[in-house]
Order: C-alpha cells, then sequence, then structure tokens
C-alpha cells in the first residue's frame, strides 16, 4: 500500500512537470543529473512494486529513457537480494527462488547490452553480485533442509 501511494505521488509529480523539464529538446535522453536520477528511483519503485503484486518486473515505460529504465531494474535487483535474504531468514524458499530465477533471467537479457565503461556497467556487475548472493542463499537453504547424511559409525575406543 505504502509503494502504491509512492508511485502515485512520484506519477503525479512527474506530470505536473513543465513538458520542457520532462523532455528537453523533446528527448529523454537529455535529463540531466538529479532528475534523471530521481527517474531511475522511480523506475525502481516501479519495478519492485511490479514485481511484488506479479512476480516479474515490470515493462518498459515511455515515461524513462532507456538508460533509466535498465538502472532502474538493476537497482530493483539489488533490493530483491536484499528482500530474499529476508525471506530466507524467515525459512521462505519459494520467494528466494523466485527472486533468484528473475535475476538470472535479467542478467541473461542484460549480457547482450555493451555497457563499455559507464555508469550502467558498474550497476551490472553490482547485478552479477547480487545473482551471487541469491545462488549462496539457495545452497545454504538446501543445506539446512537437506536431511543428514547416513554416516557409518565410529568404532569405540580400546584401552588395552
Amino acid at each position: 500500500a505504502e509503494a502504491t501511494t509512492l508511485v502515485a505521488q512520484a506519477q503525479a509529480t512527474i506530470s505536473a512537470m513543465p513538458e520542457e523539464v520532462k523532455l528537453p529538446q523533446g528527448r529523454r535522453e537529455l535529463r540531466q543529473s538529479n532528475l534523471s536520477s530521481s527517474f531511475e528511483s522511480l523506475a525502481a519503485l516501479v519495478s519492485l512494486k511490479h514485481f511484488y503484486e506479479t512476480g516479474t518486473f515490470a515493462a518498459a515505460d515511455d515515461v524513462f529513457s532507456d538508460e533509466e529504465y535498465v538502472a532502474g531494474l538493476l537497482a530493483a535487483a539489488q533490493e530483491l537480494a536484499r528482500y530474499a535474504t529476508r525471506r530466507a531468514t524467515l525459512g521462505d524458499v519459494r520467494s528466494v527462488e523466485l527472486c533468484e530465477r528473475k535475476v538470472d533471467e535479467l542478467n541473461g537479457a542484460l549480457l547482450n547490452f555493451d555497457f563499455r565503461n559507464g555508469p550502467l556497467r558498474k550497476r551490472y556487475d553490482g547485478l552479477k553480485y547480487a545473482l551471487r548472493r541469491l545462488v549462496d542463499i539457495l545452497y545454504e537453504q538446501s543445506l539446512c533442509a537437506a536431511p543428514a547424511p547416513e554416516l557409518p559409525e565410529v568404532p569405540e575406543e580400546r584401552a588395552d
């Protein structure tokens, strides 16, 4: 409910902006600095809200530039790794598996991109670390859930 309110407030704020601020020279790509960063944060929030409601990431929205949308997805993936950690402490394997699967799908989709050495590259590297954390969490959960292996009995020591 809180996320829905935040998204609605942010979208209302965007709607109230002068068109030249939202689209400098009619192009989203020309947004600069804090404004672009705010759009990235909104893209992350929209993606997370959609994920929590449906189990999938939100589709691209024409409000965001491609870079803002991808940056938002990458930030959302980082948050999903933190969310999965909290769910794992509660023993919620299904939620962790879903997070891992979707972050892995995002990673697979982004493998086709050439990020060079820009800011998206650093965030993409963070996605790989988030995916690794999710895989590690699933592994640790499997160890906790697995029955103890049958081991042969150790003979007792004899005093000679």
